[in-house]
């Protein structure tokens, strides 16, 4: 990670880096967060072909289409400093559908073919 990519926690909005609370701890995390949705008509083909040629998995493998079963829409780099990853839930990233948190990461053109 390059010095102009580190920022404030995502969470408590402290610097990641220097929020220690002990004095000692200088460590933080960084996730990414990927939101996907299933590709309803490909696992309906898989498990269509599945009974079709009698529960094989392999044989249906061999003869659907080859495209995503789960697609993705949303990317973010978050970046958590050791006390808020170690005394807050994170479910207070998802807390505000409206509400941006972290830095958006772009997502690879193949990666949203259906």
């Amino acid at each position: 990670m390059k010095f102009e990519d580190l920022r404030a926690c995502d969470l408590c909005k402290s610097p990641v880096a220097g929020n220690t609370r002990d004095g000692k701890t200088i460590d933080f995390y960084k996730l990414v967060v990927e939101r996907n949705l299933l590709n309803a008509r490909a696992i309906n083909e898989h498990v269509g072909l599945t009974l079709m040629m009698g529960g094989s998995e392999q044989l249906a493998r061999a003869f659907a289409s080859q495209g995503n079963i789960a697609v993705p829409f949303t990317r973010r780099e978050v970046l958590i400093c050791f006390p808020c990853m170690t005394e807050r839930p994170l479910s207070a990233l998802f807390e505000d559908d409206d509400k941006t948190v972290g830095k958006e990461l772009p997502i690879k053109e193949e990666e949203r073919r259906v």
